[in-house]
């Protein structure tokens, strides 16, 4: 397989993975408009907001740094074995440190939960 071939090849699937989720979520959007009240949208918004912006932060480029580690090491299960430590390590720290602040996060953010 030459070499653009398999650069389209990829490019198609990485894209595919990226465009499917927001295309869902144009579609949902409307019936979560009519179903929801609007004090409820909005915080089903700022949730997911919040999601997005944490899923960033807490996995910092870690899939980028996977795949170039992954190709470049011999011991692959390695690679695997630290990335999931890793992941699992700085996700349960950052729980534990948000559900010990759930309240003030709450009262910062005002938050309405009825």
């Amino acid at each position: 397989m030459s070499v653009y071939k398999k650069l389209f090849k990829q490019t198609l699937i990485y894209g595919i993975a990226a465009v499917i989720p927001k295309m869902i979520g144009f579609i949902m959007a409307p019936l979560h408009m009519q179903w929801l009240p609007d004090n409820a949208y909005g915080n089903y918004t700022l949730i997911f907001s919040w999601m997005m912006f944490f899923n960033v932060i807490l996995a910092f480029g870690m899939e980028t740094a996977f795949f170039r580690f992954y190709n470049k090491r011999e011991n692959k299960k390695e690679v695997i074995n630290n990335s999931i430590w890793y992941l699992f390590l700085v996700s349960f720290v950052f729980l534990g440190i948000a559900f010990l602040l759930k309240m003030r996060l709450i009262i910062i953010s005002k938050f309405n939960l009825l």
